[in-house]
C-alpha cells in the first residue's frame, strides 16, 4: 500500500491517480482530474462541456447545441475493466443510455440532447 504526497492511496499500485486506486485500475473517491470531451465527441460538429468538479466516477456534461444524440466522455484514467455507468438527463425526462469501455463513457439518446446537461456515475 502507498500513500502519495496528494493523499491518494494505492493498493497494488505505486502511483495512485485517484483517492483510492486498486491494482492500478480501480477507481474510488470523489476527487481527481476531470475527464474530457473532444470536438466531435458530442455530435457531428458539437463539443460538450464538462462541469467543474467532475471526475471519472461521477460528473456531468453539458451537450453541444447542434442535433446531438450521442456524447462520448473520455476518462482521465482508464478503468481496469469496463465500469457500470448510469446516466440521466437534466430533468427533461429524456431517456439516455450509458455504454462504456475501459477508457470512455458513451451517452446516447433516441432524441436530441442538444444543450442538455447529462449526469453520470460509474462503478467498477
Amino acid at each position: 500500500m502507498v500513500i502519495n504526497n496528494s493523499g491518494n492511496v494505492g493498493i497494488g499500485s505505486t502511483a495512485p491517480q485517484s483517492l483510492v486506486t486498486i491494482g492500478g485500475g480501480g477507481h474510488l473517491g470523489a476527487t481527481g482530474t476531470a475527464p474530457t470531451v473532444a470536438t466531435n465527441d458530442c455530435g457531428s460538429t458539437a463539443q460538450g462541456t464538462i462541469t467543474a468538479g467532475s471526475t471519472d466516477i461521477r460528473g456531468e456534461v453539458t451537450v453541444g447545441t447542434l442535433t446531438v444524440t450521442s456524447c462520448a466522455v473520455t476518462f482521465n484514467t482508464a478503468f481496469g475493466r469496463a465500469p457500470i455507468c448510469l446516466a440521466e438527463d437534466d430533468g427533461t425526462a429524456l431517456a439516455v443510455k450509458a455504454a462504456t469501455s475501459t477508457a470512455k463513457l458513451t451517452i446516447t439518446s433516441a432524441s436530441t440532447m442538444s444543450g442538455d446537461t447529462v449526469r453520470w456515475i460509474c462503478i467498477e
